[in-house]
């Protein structure tokens, strides 16, 4: 699509729902989320149900019922993994009922003929068996999304959280393509960094305009051999880790680490990331509090200034732009990110390399092409800037004026030939997860039940606030979801302590038995540790007794964009107390 896009929530606009321009999208897809309770990159939950307020109807996929689940007009209780093969069926079956936007179609997408003939080899008689979700419910929404009059996919990690879901994402935005829905109202909308401002850290831009461009290291690229992270000039994180294990292709030698709890949830397999980051020469943490891995790895401890303790740009990226205004004055020796990286800065490149003295001078900087200063930013409301639909007709999508889609092609690219250079298909396909029940039926025996891992829990994010009393107290404990009738077989009973174990590792949850929860399936918590004990007892707060992670291959799909969070095997045993 050349750019990412999001749902139409009215956020664009100032006045919100109440502008004359927007309307609520007819449907919502509701793809591997749950937004009420998630809140991520920016899109807000209450979004979502202002928007049924005013007439949305939901479309809603996922392997455990959700609130917004429970609302939908259809919900697909799909197994973890497939969803692309549903994606791909709900395409194939609007074309065959000839409901796709001609008009759309025609005039803004590249590759239409040869992408229907492809989908054709995914009829829902295929996605029905693979997903394991009733025909006649395919065919159902497929028909409701082709003739809605606007539609729009709010999706989540569960999607990217697959071995290969980069391909994933391209059959759900074939989906809302065919139907005609990019940047119509209450389509997907293109979300263009407000007032040029790619991030609240620096402009658009990779470099400082005093800096020069940094010189790659001809021998210093790990990509891990994956052609999409060449291109993006990415580090591979499972050939990171090798490196770190093996010293090949080169050793890494210190880690600089910023918010990253990386034993307790930012990477899979933490039983290798810990022994490896310990090996390290010398590692700098950074965060606000004592992590498992600031503990076990730390040789320097930066401690971070919280929001309240420090000016700043927000904003819900990319709608508006607004102030952080300091409440109170930094605790002990904590610094703001920005400082300790700018300070960290002058370190390597002296301090002739940034022309601002002062925090506030440096947002400045970076607003300085914004028409805002900090000042009047902290003096108003959020900052809007001017919103219009369908701007690939008007030439605000292309960076150089002309209508269409910022691609190669100027249009939507159904066939994309971007990857087909990198050696791929050019169209989205459908792959079974690594390790599945259909891709791997010797291992299912002994680990029959399908593990996803991840949802969002009230008062957590991540590995953020066990330390928190008030967030403790809304799930004091890690648990897993598993059909009562599940549990039966394996002897389990609810609130029973278990073992989730498969080939690669094992953890500890206490049982939480739901009909909410496909009886094929165990949804666990991810992120646990235990602050409560204290760093002197030896266990680095318990982070490996209960995470699930260990569970989870180091090891993306074969774009290198996309790993196996969602669709793992694993059994579960009762723990005799």
């Amino acid at each position: 699509a050349g750019g990412l896009f999001v749902c139409d929530y009215a956020q664009f606009f100032p006045d919100r729902y109440d502008d004359p321009r927007w309307e609520a999208p007819e449907y919502i897809l509701v793809w591997g989320n749950n937004p009420v309770v998630a809140n991520s990159d920016g899109t807000l939950g209450h979004w979502v149900v202002e928007s049924m307020k005013r007439g949305s109807k939901l479309i809603v996929m996922d392997p455990t019922l959700t609130w917004l689940a429970g609302k939908a007009d259809v919900w697909f209780q799909l197994r973890p993994g497939t969803d692309a093969a549903l994606a791909l069926a709900l395409c194939d079956q609007i074309i065959k009922d000839d409901l796709y936007d001609h008009e759309f179609v025609s005039c803004w997408c590249y590759g239409f003929d040869e992408f229907a003939e492809h989908v054709r080899q995914y009829p829902v008689s295929f996605a029905a068996e693979t997903c394991g979700v009733p025909e006649d419910l395919i065919v159902e929404a497929a028909r409701k999304i082709g003739r809605a009059k606007s539609c729009c996919l709010q999706w989540g990690v569960a999607m990217d959280h697959t071995s290969e879901g980069f391909i994933t994402g391209m059959a759900c935005f074939d989906l809302m393509a065919l139907t005609g829905n990019f940047e119509n109202p209450g389509g997907m909308l293109a979300a263009d960094p407000a007032f040029g401002m790619s991030v609240t850290w620096s402009p658009r831009g990779s470099v400082w305009d005093e800096c020069s461009e940094p010189i790659p290291h001809p021998e210093r690229k790990n990509h891990g051999g994956y052609k999409a992270l060449e291109a993006m000039n990415g580090i591979s994180p499972d050939a990171l880790l090798e490196a770190m294990e093996t010293g090949e292709p080169y050793p890494i030698k210190a880690m600089f680490m910023m918010q990253n709890n990386a034993i307790a949830c930012m990477g899979a397999q933490p039983q290798r990331i810990l022994p490896a980051l310990q090996k390290m020469e010398f590692n700098v943490v950074v965060d606000l509090f004592l992590t498992p891995t600031a503990l076990a790895c730390a040789d320097v401890l930066l401690p971070a200034a919280c929001f309240a303790e420090r000016i700043g740009i927000t904003g819900h990226q990319p709608y508006a732009l607004g102030a952080i205004a300091q409440a109170v004055e930094p605790l002990g020796e904590c610094k703001s990110d920005q400082r300790i990286i700018y300070e960290l800065g002058d370190r390597f490149a002296g301090r002739d390399h940034r022309p601002w003295d002062s925090e506030q001078d440096f947002y400045d900087y970076l607003l300085r092409s914004t028409g805002f200063t900090y000042d009047s930013l902290k003096e108003r409301a959020w900052a809007y800037p001017e919103f219009e639909y369908r701007k690939y007709e008007k030439g605000l999508l292309r960076p150089d004026g002309t209508p269409g889609f910022a691609t190669s092609t100027g249009r939507y690219n159904f066939y994309c030939a971007e990857m087909a250079y990198f050696g791929f298909s050019p169209f989205a396909t459908y792959e079974e997860p690594p390790e599945s029940p259909v891709s791997a039926p010797d291992l299912a025996e002994k680990y029959p039940l399908v593990l996803t891992t991840g949802a969002r829990k009230w008062g957590f994010f991540h590995s953020e606030h066990r330390q928190s009393p008030s967030m403790r107290r809304l799930h004091p404990e890690p648990e897993f979801l598993v059909h009562p009738e599940t549990a039966a077989a394996y002897g389990i009973a609810d609130g029973d302590w278990c073992t989730i174990s498969n080939n690669l590792g094992s953890a500890r949850l206490r049982a939480h038995t739901t009909v909410r929860i496909r009886k094929d399936t165990v949804s666990a918590d991810h992120g646990w540790w235990f602050p409560e004990r204290g760093p002197e007892d030896g266990t680095l707060f318990g982070t490996l007794e209960s995470n699930i992670n260990q569970l989870v291959p180091m090891r993306p799909g074969k774009s290198g964009l996309g790993a196996s969070y969602k669709s793992q095997l694993c059994r579960i045993d009762r723990i005799e107390e």
